[in-house]
């Protein structure tokens, strides 16, 4: 799935839209007209009024207003993903998420000790609390505000820490996980695009069984 590199550089773009209507000029940079406005205000390029290219179509010469000053960012460097299939391209609020996943400071970094954890990861550590007499390979999560996981005793920290970090970025990115009735269940919930996707951990155990054979057994003898 190859990537290729978007440079929309201020001068240039300036020229385009004001030699071509802004549809045909998004359109040979792969996006839409409303992703190119964007693109030219982030970079104080003026666009033509409403009517302009009517004006010109009836042979009329507008006047065309000059380049402004401006002391901010003189390009914007985006990429794209193109289908090795259909040219399709990826849409502008994937490219923009992926982006904002590519930043070093925004990697997802499971931590080696659990500091200051959650609200969230705080109340699944009480609820994992076992209980006298239970079977310590199978934990799970029984409180009304804590996240749905199921591990064993000695996995138990290490899902605390990958759940911490998770639930962390989701807050980062503007979608915090919350405990929802789904099905009706206590759920840990994510909402993307107004649909609730649950997410739970669970530890993948496999129990064998032993016999025990009587050749192994050691029986103390009595003098």
């Amino acid at each position: 799935m190859p990537y290729v590199t978007i440079r929309y550089e201020r001068n240039k773009l300036y020229e385009e839209v004001w030699a071509e209507a802004v549809t045909t000029v998004a359109k040979r940079y792969g996006i839409s007209d409303v992703a190119l406005r964007k693109r030219c205000k982030q970079l104080a390029v003026p666009l033509p009024p409403l009517g302009y290219w009517a004006r010109v179509a009836a042979g009329k010469k507008p006047p065309t207003p000059p380049l402004p000053k401006y002391s901010g960012q003189t390009e914007i460097v985006r990429q794209r993903f193109v289908s090795e299939d259909a040219g399709e391209t990826d849409p502008e609020h994937l490219i923009a998420r992926r982006e904002f996943k590519m930043r070093p400071e925004n990697r997802i970094v499971v931590s080696e000790t659990l500091d200051m954890p959650h609200p969230l990861i705080a109340a699944t550590e009480r609820a994992l609390r076992r209980p006298k007499g239970r079977d310590p390979r199978d934990l799970q999560t029984k409180g009304r505000q804590s996240l749905d996981l199921c591990v064993s005793d000695g996995s138990v920290q290490r899902a605390l820490r990958i759940m911490d970090a998770l639930v962390k970025a989701l807050d980062a990115r503007g979608m915090p996980l919350r405990i929802i009735e789904l099905d009706k269940k206590q759920r840990s919930c994510v909402t993307l695009q107004g649909q609730n996707l649950a997410i739970r951990l669970v530890e993948i155990t496999v129990r064998t069984e032993r016999k025990l054979h009587v050749d192994a057994v050691s029986v103390p003898v009595l003098s």
